[in-house]
């Protein structure tokens, strides 16, 4: 955890937002369970109503959630009923919580992976907090549930070429245009030219 440069961010954000007040910092540890990272959903929570809803991974399209949309929203608003009371015992009227649900979709099978600060603070996935209308889903009702309709053209694009051409490799895929590389060597250190 000290290695974390996630962790450290957080703990800084906070200590720089406290500024001299002091936090009382917990660490909780549960057992690790395996979830399908895809059915991951990121849900937004404004004076204690959930408004809206979105897939965690923004560019895994999954044909799946367009035709089960109905149930994924039954599953997250279930899930969310499990925890909401405790939940409304903390004076935080306004976050982000997220859930990994199950392909089943019962919600008595879904996790709670996480909970955070309401946006901008947290990611928004396909909401945008600069767009005034996906602003205003997030503070109101009624609930939307956001899912890519169709993979996302250009995803690939952030992808760090050499992590591609080695993916490409890995799928018997030939390269369009190989990038001829000049390498030169000192001592231990190579460089690609």
């Amino acid at each position: 955890l000290a290695n974390s440069t996630r962790i450290y961010h957080d703990i800084a954000r906070v200590d720089l937002h406290l500024g001299e007040e002091k936090f009382d910092l917990k660490l909780v540890f549960r057992k690790w369970e395996k979830i399908d990272p895809e059915w991951e959903f990121r849900c937004f929570v404004y004076n204690n109503k959930m408004t809206a809803a979105t897939q965690y991974y923004q560019y895994a399209y999954v044909p799946e959630f367009n035709e089960r949309k109905e149930d994924i929203t039954r599953c997250i608003f279930g899930a969310w009923e499990r925890v909401r009371e405790t939940l409304e015992k903390v004076p935080i009227p306004h976050y982000t919580i997220d859930f990994a649900l199950p392909k089943s979709l019962d919600p008595a099978d879904a996790w709670c992976v996480e909970i955070n600060h309401f946006p901008p603070h947290a990611g928004q996935a396909l909401f945008n907090w600069h767009n005034l209308k996906d602003r205003l889903s997030l503070h109101e009702e009624p609930f939307e549930l956001r899912v890519l309709d169709k993979p996302w053209k250009g995803c690939l694009d952030f992808i760090h070429t050499p992590l591609k051409e080695h993916l490409d490799t890995l799928r018997g895929r030939k390269k369009k245009n190989p990038i001829k590389r000049k390498e030169s060597c000192t001592g231990t250190f190579c460089t690609l030219q």
